[in-house]
């Protein structure tokens, strides 16, 4: 009976992530063979045409390392300027073995199959990588999800982002909204940053942006640490920033699929969000 029930689960999962996967459908699938040139964290081969067998553990472990990804180089990435600012105009999709994830990455299954691999690696070169926040700071340990470490923290705050580039402080996202909102209400701004496509509706309203400045906000959820991770993708994205709440929460802009996305948001430091990274 176990056995069965198993079976089930993953052919339900697999269903769901199909599922995903043809509604989330975009023009990116020339990323999906692609290998960072990074030496940290960088996949070796594609999964495309199959990953392999390979147990939960071991990707908990981040033992197995089969998915693409585009490294910290920030050549491998689109970049765009708004206003006096340069930021990246996709999610990064940097590898840190056991300590990130893409979208349905390490379900607690008993194995996952080709198919479910493939899946996950067109999950990576859509939505890039999720993070807790030490991770995304480049902190050792997890230690300062749980305490203040406002001494760890610079000014421009290089983290796992390239050479030159950092994560964003607060200051650097409400400059960015400042900049986006010449018109329209405070809780429309958002989605003049969010891409054109890729958004689940509103209701009987679409959720898709105007992408006004080719920012292409994407909703890739978050993982949380728990039985069921995974939640949020298609209908919210959050994005981290250097700047800490408290001492176990960090601010973070946040957008949304309602016609009243909002864009700025504290999330506790255990829970794993997107980075976009900002020029010096």
């Amino acid at each position: 009976m176990r056995k069965l029930f198993s079976k089930l689960a993953l052919v339900a999962v697999l269903g769901l992530a199909l599922t995903f996967a043809s509604c989330f459908d975009n023009d990116d699938d020339d990323d999906l063979g692609g290998s960072s040139s990074s030496s940290v964290g960088n996949s070796s081969s594609s999964v495309t045409g199959g990953g392999g067998s390979f147990s939960t553990s071991d990707c908990l472990s981040g033992l197995y390392n089969g998915y693409p990804d585009k490294g910290n180089d920030i050549a491998n990435y689109k970049t765009i300027q708004i206003g006096d600012q340069i930021w990246m105009a996709e999610n990064l999709n940097y590898n840190v073995k056991g300590r990130s994830y893409c979208y349905l990455e390490c379900m607690n299954l008993e194995s996952y199959d080709h198919a479910y691999a493939d899946i996950i690696a067109n999950n990576c070169a859509k939505y890039g990588r999720l993070y807790d926040w030490s991770t995304a700071m480049a902190f050792s340990t997890d230690f300062c999800n749980s305490s203040l470490c406002d001494s760890k923290v610079e000014t421009k705050h290089q983290g796992i982002c390239p050479s030159g580039w950092h994560i964003p402080s607060v200051e650097d996202w409400e400059i960015l909204i400042d900049l986006v909102s010449n018109s329209g209400s405070l809780n429309q701004r958002g989605i003049k940053l969010k891409a054109t496509s890729g958004w689940n509706n509103y209701g009987d309203e679409s959720g898709n942006g105007t992408d006004d400045y080719d920012f292409s906000a994407l909703p890739g959820g978050v993982r949380a640490y728990s039985s069921t991770p995974y939640n949020g993708v298609g209908e919210r994205g959050y994005w981290w920033s250097s700047s800490e709440s408290g001492k176990d929460h960090a601010q973070r802009m946040s957008i949304d699929n309602s016609p009243y996305a909002a864009l700025d948001y504290v999330g506790t430091k255990k829970i794993y969000n997107s980075v976009r990274c900002i020029k010096d």
